[in-house]
């Protein structure tokens, strides 16, 4: 049924009229006007479009005081459609409320009904309830799901819970609703079934079992089954409840010992053994149940559709709104865009990461290995005695003949001066001073430091963008990865090159 934002009560058709306009009628004056109400409010008043001569002009109202009924003088001569039909889309944070945004947006804008065409093997609850609250927000305009079935078969999971979320589910003929799609080709980020299980129905999704049955008890669904579609501990059955053969849907463990299991709706697949949790050798845990329903048992026995349909103009010709304009958004397929972009390019940056922080270790390592050979061939005391002896007499040889740095690095072509060294003596004393007194470990210990103080640096930079990217995009994360993880990534290389003194 369609909502609205009013305390009183308000006249609702049924959803054979669904796409009408609104009919605005004052209880107290009698005033009629055409037109459809926003969901802005401003104080006790809510902002609508008045229909006047093909024209709709904008006013406030107390809409408390009116009793609102449907007809297509009131609305707008379009429709507006709007694709859930690809992977990214619940898996998104950014994308999911884009789609939010577009779906209220759209309300506010008049059109007959929003047709939301569902293709999608599910993704995040947190992301799904984002998209439910914004349908339900939207008691000023219809909101229907068409689910389509093409490359992913229906809609799934996260997916079910939008579609169930609409006024109205229509499905076509090959498409299906419920637990798990069939993994199909995709971006190459979930090539294992299990990758493709634990991203599109992720476990954290059954916590919004409860929300999601709200939608059920007023749409008349089965709240088992709704419940079902994104928990994989709920087995399903159909039992007869009394003598006249009366049926319900409910969770197994739910079943009075009086009732007879009519069908159980609900596959059950082995858990994985990498899946499965060692400490508890629960049933619970040794197994899940997959709840896929064919168009025909959505529609004919479970009431989990309302309708068998082929084609977006089949929905359109039963909505009523032959002849309007169709209007196909693409806000969404340039937010999936960039969210895909962002993913392939912290796919690369992790990438890096690997390479980089592989090459911090192996610096790392060959710095021990330098230092312990150091302390093996360390000179004696009296070698170290007769060195910084020798090596202070090249250095006042030096300090003798060339003067200052200054006056030598002004003199030219070498030529003698007061009998001083030409470059290239003073250049070969030099190289022999440091070939003898500076100690080889020391040299090769500094420029490893120097080496690993560059990568740390690099590596830095990348936990950097990728951070940032992050923060924009959290679900475009490799699986496993976290933004706190990668913090506390930054943090250690960040400490190992400020200990480096550089």
């Amino acid at each position: 049924m369609i909502k609205y934002l009013t305390t009183a009560s308000i006249i609702v058709i049924l959803f054979s009229s669904i796409c009408s306009g609104d009919v605005f009628k004052h209880r107290q004056s009698g005033e009629i006007f055409y037109g459809y109400p926003t969901n802005r409010r401003l104080g006790n008043k809510t902002r609508v479009y008045v229909e006047e001569d093909g024209k709709f002009k904008g006013k406030t109202v107390i809409i408390d005081e009116y009793d609102v009924t449907y007809d297509a003088k009131g609305r707008k001569k379009n429709l507006i459609v709007i694709g859930i039909d690809h992977q990214d889309i619940i898996l998104s944070d950014t994308v999911s409320i884009a789609l939010a945004k577009t779906i209220e947006e759209g309300a506010n804008q008049g059109p007959r009904c929003i047709i939301l065409e569902i293709d999608s093997p599910g993704g995040r609850g947190e992301y799904m309830k984002k998209i439910c609250d914004a349908i339900k927000k939207t008691s000023n305009c219809p909101v229907v799901a068409f689910i389509t079935g093409n490359k992913y078969g229906g809609a799934f999971s996260a997916a079910a819970g939008i579609a169930l979320a609409c006024d109205k589910i229509y499905i076509a003929p090959d498409a299906q609703i419920g637990t798990v799609a069939a993994p199909v080709e995709t971006t190459g980020l979930q090539q294992d079934p299990t990758d493709w299980l634990d991203t599109f129905t992720p476990k954290s999704i059954a916590s919004f079992g409860e929300y999601l049955s709200t939608f059920a008890e007023k749409k008349n669904r089965p709240a088992a089954m709704v419940m079902a579609m994104v928990d994989q501990n709920i087995e399903v059955v159909e039992v007869v409840t009394d003598e006249h053969g009366s049926r319900n849907f409910v969770h197994k463990g739910d079943k009075k010992p009086a009732d007879a299991i009519e069908k159980t709706w609900s596959k059950k697949s082995k858990i994985s053994p990498a899946k499965q949790d060692t400490e508890k050798d629960d049933d619970q845990q040794q197994y899940i149940y997959q709840l896929t329903l064919s168009a025909k048992d959505a529609v004919d026995y479970t009431k989990m559709a309302d309708k068998i349909v082929s084609s977006r103009s089949e929905v359109i010709k039963d909505l009523q709104a032959e002849g309007v304009k169709v209007i196909v958004t693409s806000r969404i397929k340039f937010r999936v865009r960039k969210f895909a972009q962002s993913r392939a390019q912290l796919s690369k940056y992790y990438a890096a990461f690997k390479e980089l922080e592989g090459q911090v270790e192996d610096i790392e390592k060959l710095m021990k290995e330098v230092s312990s050979a150091a302390l093996k061939n360390r000179p004696s005391k009296e070698d170290e005695r007769l060195r910084r002896i020798e090596r202070k007499a090249y250095e006042n040889r030096l300090q003798r003949s060339t003067g200052s740095r200054r006056k030598l690095r002004r003199r030219v072509y070498g030529e003698r001066n007061g009998g001083n060294l030409t470059r290239e003596e003073i250049a070969n004393l030099e190289r022999e001073m440091n070939e003898t007194y500076i100690d080889p470990y020391l040299l090769q210990q500094r420029r490893l430091a120097v080496e690993l103080a560059y990568t740390l640096n690099d590596l830095l930079i990348y936990y950097s963008r990728a951070a940032k990217i992050a923060k924009q995009y959290p679900g475009a994360m490799p699986k496993g990865k976290t933004l706190k993880n990668l913090q506390i990534k930054y943090n250690s290389a960040a400490a190992k090159r400020n200990s480096l003194g550089f």
